[in-house]
């Protein structure tokens, strides 16, 4: 779309692409510029490059390239930024994690019905896993018990 632009108006407008520099499965399947970013401290949060020079004849289609933080597990929850509305750790209490079958362990906060959002939620697959934790502002919370 912006080379139909500039062709019809002459007008050459910022491109601006998303979807390439992020963390993959697989380090080898990375942009080797979101490899050397990322791993020299560059992206602590998402940020905007802009390449300058002849992008097209540099093998780049796009004049600016977000890159998004690597996904970091806490309690064994992916998050960007941990202090996310001062978000912590919440243990899962033992007795909600006994008995067998998929479950889903949903936290509410204080005062509000089981028919609101939950503040979160996860799922336990069976007693024989480790379960994350749940991520929580800090407030009283009620959880559901089944």
């Amino acid at each position: 779309m912006a080379y139909v632009l500039k062709q019809l108006t002459g007008i050459d407008p910022l491109t601006i692409y998303s979807p390439t520099m992020t963390e993959r499965l697989a380090p080898e399947d990375e942009d080797a510029l979101y490899r050397h970013a990322t791993n020299h401290g560059l992206v602590t949060e998402p940020v905007i490059f802009e390449h300058r020079g002849a992008a097209a004849s540099a093998g780049f289609a796009f004049d600016a390239y977000v890159f998004f933080p690597r996904t970091r597990l806490i309690g064994g929850r992916p998050r960007l930024d941990d202090d996310d509305a001062g978000a912590s750790c919440g243990s899962i209490p033992g007795t909600l994690l006994r008995g067998s079958g998929l479950r889903l362990i949903q936290a509410f906060p204080s005062g509000s019905s089981a028919m609101s959002i939950p503040q979160d939620q996860i799922l336990i697959p069976d007693d024989k896993v480790r379960p994350p934790h749940l991520m929580l502002p800090p407030g009283s919370y009620w959880i559901p018990c089944d």
